[in-house]
């Protein structure tokens, strides 16, 4: 994994104000941060072996489509025309 951490991009990129006494600090979280991904690397999350068991089927109902009178704009302020607003993420340079 890359330490070499740019953190005023990564602060950027979250869109915070980080000022220069406080990078060293953030950097070291960040790395300890890292840290535990490395850890995390190293152990096998891909089952080696698969059993379909059907006894956990009997627990699910049929999953059936049905019209709703739900309007997504009036569920959240977030919303407009049916989608989410979101701030953007992407780095333009």
């Amino acid at each position: 994994m890359d330490k070499n951490i740019d953190i005023q991009k990564l602060a950027k990129l979250a869109k915070l104000k980080l000022r220069k006494e406080d990078e060293a600090y953030v950097t070291s979280k960040i790395e300890n941060l890292c840290s535990y991904f490395e850890i995390l690397e190293e152990v096998s999350t891909i089952p080696t072996t698969y059993k379909k068991d059907e006894s956990l089927q009997e627990n699910y109902r049929e999953d059936i489509a049905k019209r709703t009178t739900f309007e997504l704009d009036s569920f959240s302020p977030y919303t407009e025309n049916n989608f989410f607003k979101v701030s953007s993420v992407i780095d333009s340079e």
